[in-house]
């Protein structure tokens, strides 16, 4: 994996016709770096965040916010790749939760996400 924007891109990818799920990055200021902040819309929502750790190939790191939680404090999303016998292992940590209802809210959103980059990827 060589860039991290192409696979981003990837990542994000989304059927028109799907329910509210990741799109491509709306606004970005200078997003692939340490400190770079991001913004998503996902249906009516927006989530942003900033990156927090960047170790190209292998890790990615970043806050989440949705903006319809503002007082909220963000959570931590965690991306770990590693290279296979077969290919690439994703591994995918997303926590610091504010409570167990938002946990599995983005839990079946990164599902339907992860599912989506396996197809496309597949």
């Amino acid at each position: 994996m060589s860039s991290w924007a192409v696979q981003e891109g990837v990542a994000c990818a989304h059927a028109a016709d799907a329910p509210p799920s990741p799109g491509p990055a709306e606004a970005c200021e200078d997003c692939l770096r340490v400190g770079g902040r991001w913004v998503v819309l996902m249906g009516p929502y927006g989530v942003r965040g900033e990156y927090l750790q960047l170790d190209r190939p292998r890790l990615l790191q970043f806050s989440w916010s949705f903006d319809h939680e503002a007082d909220a404090a963000p959570s931590l999303v965690t991306v770990e790749l590693a290279e296979t016998s077969t290919g690439t292992a994703l591994v995918l940590t997303h926590n610091k939760f504010a409570d167990a209802d938002d946990r599995g809210g983005n839990a079946e959103g990164w599902s339907l996400c992860l599912h989506r980059l396996e197809s496309l990827l597949g």
